[in-house]
């Protein structure tokens, strides 16, 4: 079953530091949007000019969008847009990673990393509403105060410094060497393992940072002794799982009636001033959300925003419903045009190679057809009429043929990239076969003859 989506329309957009710090690496990974990486959370209205706060799983960075319907909440009436913007990402990663993965209970000890941070707000604010004992580390003695007036009930004791690893020695002596129950980490490297030396007899150990994972860092196994669990959490799991999204969403809802989700501390960034927003969450100075407000918000609770006219870059969509032919799918550019389609949308390729597929092509295909891509592999000689009507068969048995891409069978160099008469070869043969052979169904079906655009390839549409 398709997921249910709104319309959305954006007034309030919120940046995350980790986004900015690991957004290339996130793009690698299942239901990010490889050209919009940045924007997982909004304010905004609906198609019925209701007043909507929630988390997508890119792409929030905009005036419109598709968002699912399990999560998203209702702005309290007390609260601005603005308010709203700054809640999803910290709440939903802090319930996330305590409640549903570390299971934080009554009672239980709890270090949180950069307390600063709206991640770290988040956390100390549903430990202490929890009943935990907190103990946090900031970055510089600016952010210990204002950590300090906003949680009046953290002793300062319970504060240490994420510069260095002295915060090891604080944990570790304020708790009788016991260590504690649980870690929420974004620390890397020296920091990490001091951060795992704190972690008590069979405590859990919640790993939000990228940095080492991306990089492969080794762990140690000897602080396994003590029956630690050791988990990375990432909030894009969340998305596949109806089951985690119905529990998020539950769990805000209930901490807004009764008083614990609360808006944190933000800076607003009009959308002139984007590359401005950019670079003051890069700088360590930095404390709480960064928004960027997109459009003012209107005096009524429920209105229809007006269409807002922006500059922006067109991007290219495919039909889910339509099928995609790549010849010469199975070359190394092949591979790559077939993954950029299906994260435009398409949902049907035939790939046609004289190669034979490889471990690695199959993995890939796994990939695409986990997000819901049918993907048919066949060897054709694209020089003769017969074998292009074998093929356009088997992708109109698909669906409608939406495009045809002729690329090189083999990976060439740079250098010989850019001879196109000599790919146009490659790739088809000669100009007396394939051409006419690919050229004649599109002339006969309206259908396109495209050619890659990466290193100097040109692109011809009809």
């Amino acid at each position: 079953m398709k997921p249910l989506l709104t319309l959305k329309k954006t007034l309030q957009h919120s940046l995350s530091a980790q986004q900015l710090k690991s957004g290339k690496c996130l793009a690698s990974l299942k239901g990010y949007d490889k050209d919009g990486v940045e924007g997982m959370e909004f304010s905004g209205r609906n198609t019925r000019g209701h007043r909507v706060m929630g988390i997508v799983p890119s792409c929030a960075l905009g005036s419109m969008f598709l968002a699912h319907k399990d999560l998203l909440w209702n702005v309290p009436n007390n609260w601005t847009l603005e308010d709203a913007a700054t809640v999803p990402m910290a709440y939903a990663t802090a319930y996330y990673a305590l409640v549903l993965i570390g299971k934080m209970k009554k009672g239980e000890s709890l270090l949180v990393h950069s307390g600063s941070g709206a991640v770290g707000q988040a956390a100390i604010r549903l430990a202490l509403h929890t009943g935990c004992t907190v103990y946090t580390t900031v970055s510089s003695l600016q952010k210990r105060e204002y950590v300090k007036q906003l949680f009046p009930q953290l002793e300062d004791s319970n504060i240490g410094s994420s510069q260095d690893i002295s915060f090891e020695e604080l944990v570790m002596s304020r708790t009788e060497g016991a260590g504690v129950d649980l870690v929420l980490n974004s620390l890397a490297e020296d920091k990490l393992q001091a951060s795992l030396r704190c972690v008590a007899q069979r405590g859990r150990f919640l790993e939000l940072g990228k940095a080492d994972f991306f990089s492969n860092k080794v762990l140690g196994m000897d602080v396994f002794l003590k029956e630690v669990n050791f988990c990375g959490v990432s909030l894009i799991n969340v998305f596949s799982s109806s089951e985690w999204r119905h529990k998020i969403q539950e769990a805000l809802n209930e901490g807004i009636l009764n008083g614990m989700v609360q808006p944190l501390p933000r800076t607003v960034f009009t959308d002139s001033e984007v590359q401005k927003a950019f670079r003051y969450l890069a700088s360590p100075k930095h404390m709480g959300k960064v928004l960027i407000r997109i459009r003012p918000e209107e005096n009524k609770k429920q209105v229809l925003p007006l269409p807002k006219m922006i500059p922006a870059r067109p991007r290219f969509y495919c039909n889910p419903e339509n099928s995609y032919v790549i010849s010469g799918g199975i070359g190394v550019f092949g591979v790559e045009l077939a993954d950029w389609l299906v994260q435009q949308g398409a949902r049907k390729l035939v790939l046609t190679s004289d190669l034979e597929l490889t471990s690695y092509h199959n993995w890939r295909i796994g990939i695409w057809r986990s997000q819901g891509a049918s993907v048919v592999s066949c060897t054709a000689d694209t020089t003769s009429k017969s074998a292009v009507m074998a093929v356009l068969s088997k992708a109109n048995d698909l669906g409608p043929v939406d495009a045809i891409f002729c690329l090189p069978k083999r990976a060439c160099s740079s250098r010989v990239c850019r001879l196109v008469s000599r790919f146009w070869a490659d790739s088809c043969g000669s100009h007396k076969s394939s051409c006419p052979a690919l050229l004649w169904r599109r002339r006969s079906r309206g259908l396109w003859t495209s050619w890659s655009a990466s290193e100097g390839f040109w692109a011809l549409e009809t």
